[in-house]
C-alpha cells in the first residue's frame, strides 16, 4: 500500500549529463571572465610590472571565488603576462617586467604574424581590399591629427594605431592566426601605453609607414603589404628601444 510520501529518484543519466555540462560551461565562463579582467588590469597598468600577485586578494578585488581566478592566473602565466621570481622554493608569482629584450621578441613575432594577415588582405577581391584600405587611411588620418597637437594626444594616437592594426587582422587573418595575435598583441600594448609620452614626437614616422601598408593593400600587392607591416614593427621596436633606454625598464625584480 502506498504511503503517500514523495520519493526522490535519481536523475536520469541524460539529465545528470546535462547538469554536468552546464556546470562545466558556467565554470568556463567564469574563468574566461576572470582572465579577461585580469589581463585588462595588466595591459592598462593597473597591475603594474613587477607587482606580486596574491590569488585571494585578486579574487576579492574581482568579486569572484578563488577557483576561476586560479585558472586565469595559470593561463596568464602560460601566455607571459605573469612569471615566477625568487629563489627556488620561495618563488612568487608577479606581473612580468617590461624589458627591452622581451619587447624586441614580441614586436618581431607580431610583425611576422600580422604581415601574413596584410598579405591576405592584399589578396582579397578588389572591392573588399579597397574597403580595407579606405578604413586604414581613415585611421591613419586620425593618428596623424593626434601628432599635430602640442603635446601630442597619445591616448587618441594609441586608439588609432591599435585600430589600424586590428583592421588588418580582422580583414585578413583566419581563426588560427587571429588567435595567436590576440594572445600576444596585448603584451606589446603594455609597452606602448607605458612609453607613449616618450614616443609622441616619433608618431609621424609610423604614419608614413602606415601609408605604405594601406597603399600596398589597395594595389593588391601581397608581398609589398607583408614587407611593409614587418618593416613598421621592426622600426617601431627600434623607436621603443630608444625610449626604454632613456627611461629605463619597468618592474625588474
Amino acid at each position: 500500500m502506498a504511503s503517500g510520501k514523495t520519493v526522490d529518484r535519481p536523475a536520469p543519466p541524460a539529465s545528470r549529463a546535462r547538469d554536468s555540462g552546464s556546470a562545466s560551461q558556467s565554470w568556463g565562463l567564469l574563468t574566461s571572465r576572470a582572465y579577461g579582467r585580469l589581463r585588462d588590469l595588466i595591459v592598462n597598468g593597473q597591475l603594474a610590472p613587477g607587482t606580486w600577485v596574491v590569488e585571494k586578494e585578486l579574487a576579492r578585488r574581482l568579486g569572484m571565488s578563488p577557483t576561476p581566478v586560479r585558472a586565469a592566473l595559470t593561463r596568464l602565466q602560460q601566455e607571459g603576462y605573469l612569471g615566477l621570481s625568487g629563489v627556488e622554493g620561495a618563488a612568487r608569482l608577479g606581473v612580468t617586467s617590461l624589458r627591452r629584450q622581451d619587447m624586441g621578441e614580441l614586436y618581431f613575432l607580431i610583425g611576422d604574424l600580422e604581415g601574413w594577415a596584410a598579405r591576405y588582405c592584399a589578396e582579397l577581391p578588389k572591392p573588399e581590399r579597397q574597403g580595407v584600405a579606405n578604413r586604414l587611411d581613415e585611421l591613419n588620418r586620425r593618428l596623424e591629427e593626434s601628432t599635430r597637437t602640442l603635446p601630442a594626444d597619445s591616448a587618441t594616437a594609441l586608439r588609432a594605431d591599435a585600430g589600424f592594426h586590428r583592421t588588418i587582422i580582422e580583414a585578413g587573418a583566419g581563426p588560427r592566426l587571429r588567435a595567436l595575435l590576440d594572445t600576444i598583441t596585448p603584451q606589446a600594448e603594455r609597452y606602448d601605453r607605458t612609453y607613449a609620452a616618450a614616443l609622441a614626437d616619433r608618431l609621424g614616422l609610423s604614419v608614413a609607414e602606415h601609408r605604405e601598408i594601406a597603399r600596398a593593400i589597395r594595389r593588391g600587392d601581397p608581398s609589398l603589404a607583408r614587407d611593409a607591416v614587418v618593416r613598421n614593427y621592426l622600426n617601431g621596436a627600434e623607436r621603443l628601444d630608444r625610449a626604454i633606454e632613456a627611461l629605463g625598464e619597468r618592474g625588474t625584480w
